[in-house]
């Protein structure tokens, strides 16, 4: 029984070891970049991360909207989009694969994304749901310059993370624009 215990001991050591090393290595904030990156868990959601990070952004938006209108909203996207690339760089230096380029569960350029297909649509419910469907089909397509972007940026941590962000920049532009237009025939 003695011998089993000190196995069982000797055996949870380097686990033991792994976790204080990694807490030691970690800044003095490690789940900031964690929350924003994977917007607040949305991220490891299965199943179309992407979408759920999309819906996720819907009440921030709102709220954003609501207080602010188009403004703050346009505010916000600048901010959003540096605090996701920064928190994709340390995403992506954590990561044990450093192959993936666009690791599935940063969805903070979804965020950014929808945000920017969500700017013309003021407070309408409709121009809300075409600006969401239109936002998640661009993203999933990747039109040309997107397709470019995601392909073309890389060669270090920090341009995968521009990457990561900039191709669902281009999708939310596409969006806002076919907003734009649609709100102006209605």
């Amino acid at each position: 029984m003695t011998l089993k215990l000190e196995l069982a001991d000797t055996d949870n050591a380097p686990r033991q070891n792994e976790q204080a090393r990694m807490k030691q290595t970690h800044s003095k904030y490690p789940n900031v970049p964690c929350l924003i990156a994977h917007w607040f868990g949305t991220g490891f959601l299965p199943k179309a991360p992407g979408t759920w990070g999309s819906l996720a952004t819907l009440p921030l938006a709102y709220c954003l909207m609501w207080i602010g209108g188009f403004s703050l909203l346009l505010i916000c996207i600048p901010i959003l989009f540096l605090l996701g690339t920064w928190a994709s760089v340390i995403i992506l230096k954590r990561l044990k694969n450093p192959s993936q380029k666009d690791p599935s569960s940063i969805v903070i350029d979804e965020v950014v994304g929808q945000l920017i297909a969500l700017l013309p649509a003021g407070l309408d419910w409709r121009l809300w749901l075409l600006a969401f469907i239109l936002f998640r089909f661009f993203d999933i397509v990747k039109i040309w310059p997107a397709c470019w972007v995601e392909r073309n940026m890389g060669g270090s941590t920090r341009q995968d993370a521009i990457g990561i962000m900039l191709d669902d920049v281009v999708a939310g532009v596409y969006s806002a624009l076919i907003v734009i237009g649609i709100a102006c025939i209605w």
